[in-house]
């Protein structure tokens, strides 16, 4: 047997000016992020089927591991608010020399967004922005994790 994982590679000037925007409000949510101890910040962008934007940035917190991915606080807030399905979600993160630092979700993270995915039974597009300030992209969430749990497995 044998998983393929089709991906593309961008150029930021290759994004829409939809995608482009994304970038800049996961920038602006990245330098909000609280990450006193790794010096690791992370931005997260969610662009919502209506349109509307929603932003997250990591929070780290001293009783490890009590703080929480950027990815997660975006996608909590969008479900606790009740904004409707994600279309595209955006991450990038800089490293404590503040450089661009490949932003790939952690496995929680990755679970996390394959379960709204599957709730809102829309797949989600996922974007990565790299050190070298290209991106990934996945038309769907399902090729970060393909063999996530869901709740036929309980």
């Amino acid at each position: 047997m044998e998983i393929t994982l089709t991906y593309k590679k961008l150029d930021k000037d290759d994004l829409s000016e939809e995608d482009q925007q994304l970038l800049t409000a996961a920038e602006s949510a990245r330098q909000n992020a609280y990450a006193p101890y790794s010096n690791f910040t992370v931005g997260c962008a969610l662009q919502m089927e209506n349109g509307q934007v929603v932003t997250g940035n990591n929070q780290e917190n001293a009783a490890y591991p009590s703080g929480l991915c950027a990815e997660r606080v975006a996608l909590f807030h969008a479900g606790a608010e009740n904004m409707g399905p994600v279309r595209t979600l955006l991450v990038l993160a800089k490293n404590a020399e503040d450089a661009l630092a490949s932003a790939f979700p952690c496995g929680g993270c990755r679970q996390v967004i394959l379960e709204y995915a599957m709730k809102q039974d829309i797949p989600i597009r996922v974007l990565m922005l790299l050190e070298n300030e290209q991106l990934i992209e996945l038309e769907d969430a399902k090729s970060l994790l393909p063999f996530a749990f869901s709740a036929n497995a309980l």
